[in-house]
C-alpha cells in the first residue's frame, strides 16, 4: 500500500485459505508462514507457488516469522509447543531446507526479565539490522524482548495496552527504526 496515497499498488494471491502468521521478503522471494509451520514461497509477478513442510515437532503452533541475514535462515517463533519445543525459536535453512532449534528460553529467564512464563506466547520475531539482536513480541503478555542468538535476554519492555491492544507484528527499517503492528482497535483505525 502506498502510505501517503493509501492505495494498493499490487495484489498477489497465494496458498488459498490458511492461518498465516508471518511474512518475509528474502532475495527476491516472499515467504509466508502458516500456524502449523508450513512455509509458502513465491516471487512477485509469478504464478508458481512453493509449499514446504518444516517438520516442526507435532502440536507446535507458530506465530512469528523473521529473517536472520547472518545465518541466512528464516526464524520461526513458537507460540505454543509441547516439551522442548515450548518457548523455542526454530530456524529454517533456506539452502538446505532443514529445521534447527536455535533458541529456547526457560521459565527462570523469563521471570528474571519480569515476564510471567504463562503469558509468554510470541506473536512476532525480527532481527535488528545493525546489532543482529533478536526482538520477540508477545501479544498475550504485552512485552517486547531483546535477546542474543544464544538465548540471553538483554532487555524486556512492557508495552502500554492502551497503545498496543493486540501487538501481532513488527519489522525494522534498514537504519534500525522499529515498527509494531497492533490489531483489534477499529475505533482508532488500528487493525
Amino acid at each position: 500500500m502506498r502510505y501517503k496515497k493509501k492505495e494498493v499498488t499490487e495484489n498477489f494471491g497465494f496458498g488459498g485459505y490458511g492461518d498465516f502468521e508471518g511474512i518475509e521478503y528474502v532475495n527476491g522471494e516472499i515467504y509466508a508462514l502458516e500456524s502449523n509451520g508450513n512455509l509458502f514461497r513465491f516471487k512477485l509477478g509469478s504464478t508458481e507457488i512453493g509449499r514446504t513442510k518444516t517438520d516442526l515437532p507435532k502440536k507446535t503452533e507458530v506465530e512469528g516469522l523473521g529473517y536472520d541475514p547472518k545465518t541466512k535462515r528464516l526464524l520461526i517463533a513458537v507460540k505454543k509447543g509441547k516439551g522442548s519445543s515450548d518457548k523455542a525459536v526454530y530456524s529454517f535453512d533456506l539452502l538446505n531446507k532443514a529445521v534447527f532449534k536455535d533458541m529456547s528460553l526457560n521459565d527462570e529467564q523469563l521471570e528474571g526479565a519480569g515476564i510471567d512464563p504463562k503469558t509468554y506466547e510470541p506473536s512476532a520475531i525480527a532481527v535488528h539490522p545493525i546489532t543482529g539482536e533478536w526482538y520477540v513480541l508477545t501479544s498475550a503478555g504485552k512485552r517486547l524482548l531483546i535477546t542474543s542468538r544464544s538465548a540471553k535476554i538483554r532487555y524486556s519492555e512492557p508495552l502500554d495496552p492502551k497503545l498496543y491492544r493486540q501487538p501481532e507484528g513488527m519489522c525494522f527499517t534498514p537504519n534500525g527504526d522499529l515498527y509494531i503492528a497492533s490489531e483489534g482497535d477499529k475505533k482508532r483505525g488500528i487493525f
